[in-house]
């Protein structure tokens, strides 16, 4: 593998593995009103790499509208659902928090499930800002959410629609 895999500043790197292709999916590392949209690197050799910039129809995406970062994404049904955190929210209600998309491929665009644009999740549980998620998929097919910001972390069982708790 040659280093740096790609040219650019880029975090928060979430690998899966979908149809023989290593799929990375990145935050752009920009001051956070800079950072749009995310990233895709792509590979089916661990050799030669390849960006897929903004992949994320932001326009879906109602009050998403800076430090967009954090991806994480998960199958299910053959969709693709991508979680990621915009706005970095510090009080409960507020623009942002953690917003899912959905796509028939794992490269996007990824649109939003919500049809009017809404986060999944702008509300502080038990202390949680509600950031930097992760997706796991159970042995059974459970999926489960994990995010978590200020010191504490919150996990929760998704239900079969991928649209929430």
């Amino acid at each position: 593998m040659k280093n740096p895999v790609i040219k650019g500043w880029y975090a928060d790197p979430e690998s899966r593995v979908y149809n023989g292709k290593v799929y990375m999916y990145v935050t752009r590392s920009l001051p956070f009103e800079d950072q749009h949209n995310l990233d895709l690197v792509v590979t089916d050799d661990l050799k030669t790499f390849t960006k897929i910039e903004g992949i994320l129809d932001m326009s879906t995406f109602k009050g998403a509208t800076f430090a967009i970062w954090a991806p994480t994404i998960i199958d299910k049904d053959g969709k693709y659902y991508l979680i990621f955190a915009a706005n970095n929210i510090h009080e409960d209600n507020k623009p942002g928090g953690l917003y899912i998309g959905v796509c028939d491929k794992p490269e996007g665009p990824f649109v939003n499930v919500f049809k009017d644009g809404r986060p999944l999740l702008n509300v502080f549980h038990y202390g949680a800002q509600p950031i930097d998620a992760h997706l796991f998929k159970d042995d059974d097919g459970s999926i489960y959410l994990y995010y978590g910001g200020w010191k504490h972390l919150v996990g929760c069982k998704m239900n079969e629609t991928m649209d929430g708790f």
